[in-house]
């Protein structure tokens, strides 16, 4: 059984591999986190601290 951290790592990772892999993606992205991390499921993680991340 998978711990609610760890479903939300795995969509975290997943959303960050498709954001490598979609340039269109990762260009919403970096104009707007909040929408972009809401689509991809991965609103529970901080849009604030994503943002911080380089693609």
């Amino acid at each position: 059984m998978s711990t609610p951290v760890a479903t939300i790592a795995d969509a975290l990772i997943a959303f960050i591999l498709s954001l490598l892999h979609d340039p269109d993606a990762a260009e919403e992205f970096a104009a707007d986190p909040a929408p972009a991390m809401l689509r991809g499921g991965v609103q529970e993680a901080c849009a604030a601290t994503c943002a911080r991340w380089p693609l």
